[in-house]
């Protein structure tokens, strides 16, 4: 089943306090990769690691010196789970023939999920052609659709949600947001 690492947990712990601190005292608040790795009861190596990846990435930023720390390098509501998840992780992949890559350029061609679910087998010859299913496969392009959805679910959770900073905003089904937009057509 799809699951997150205790790496990843481990890395959105850390941020989710740097979020917290950052709310309590100010943006420019740093912590220490020892605060960190105490707090957290992590061994320091795999702490250090995680910040300097996070830093390489631009979602922390250091500063160097006897008070130097990590804090966040922008708002933790610019900071989405599915940015965190890639720089821990690497790239999302649901099934072979569906990673960010894929989808995303797709749907950036504006084929978008319609024309992914109809005709997914000539929407993107290019990725999957080391499948041996691929010409008899009728799921990709549900597969495809299936991993936008979460790729969209991912970036859509900000840091500052997962930290409790602020509150996570309700997600509406699309089928919901549908109907409810039928109804204002009605009146």
């Amino acid at each position: 089943m799809f699951r997150i690492t205790k790496k990843s947990d481990y890395a959105v712990f850390i941020l989710a306090y740097l979020a917290r601190r950052a709310a309590k005292e100010g943006q420019d608040a740093l912590v220490s990769a020892q605060e960190l790795a105490s707090l957290s009861s992590l061994n320091k190596s795999l702490v250090a690691n995680l910040l300097k990846d996070l830093t390489r990435a631009g979602i922390l930023s250091s500063v160097r010196g006897a008070r130097g720390g990590y804090r966040l390098s922008r708002p933790a509501t610019a900071i989405d789970f599915g940015e965190i998840l890639q720089v821990v992780e690497g790239p999302f992949s649901f099934v072979e023939c569906a990673h960010d890559r894929l989808v995303s350029d797709e749907l950036d061609l504006g084929l978008g999920e319609a024309a992914l679910g109809h005709d997914a087998q000539a929407a993107a010859p290019r990725d999957h052609e080391n499948c041996t299913l691929s010409p008899l496969c009728g799921s990709r392009g549900p597969l495809l659709v299936l991993h936008g959805r979460i790729q969209r679910m991912l970036h859509d959770l900000s840091l500052a949600e997962l930290a409790g900073v602020v509150p996570c905003s309700p997600a509406v089904a699309p089928r919901a947001r549908q109907a409810q937009a039928a109804l204002e057509l009605r009146r």
